[in-house]
């Protein structure tokens, strides 16, 4: 890219080059844009910091707060679930327990 070029000539120079290179068949991402008198190397590292700086801006992704909110109430149901049926069991006594035993009907085959 000439030293001497405004801003928006240059950001045209550079798009004048990537149509060239589409009409030739080339491609696009092999064109490095150097400013003459700039070394190479200056040139990477500065677009390199414009990527970093771009990749920096993305937006950081939080969860919904009805998912938080649904969650935690599906926790809180089953959580009033346990605390009710460990009630129940603790109210029965360990003698009354021990006389029966539950048979599940899965287990209980003809045969």
């Amino acid at each position: 890219i000439p030293a001497n070029l405004t801003t928006q000539e240059a950001k045209k120079f550079r798009k004048d080059a990537r149509r060239k290179a589409r009409a030739q068949g080339h491609s696009e991402d092999k064109l490095k844009f150097i400013i003459e008198g700039q070394e190479a190397i200056e040139a990477e590292k500065e677009a390199a910091a414009k990527e970093e700086k771009k990749k920096s801006k993305q937006k950081k992704e939080f969860p919904r707060i009805n998912d938080i909110l649904s969650t935690h109430a599906t926790q809180k149901k089953l959580q009033e679930k346990i605390d009710k049926q460990t009630a129940i069991n603790s109210a029965i006594p360990l003698a009354e327990k021990q006389k029966y035993v539950a048979i599940d009907c899965e287990m209980v085959g003809i045969g």
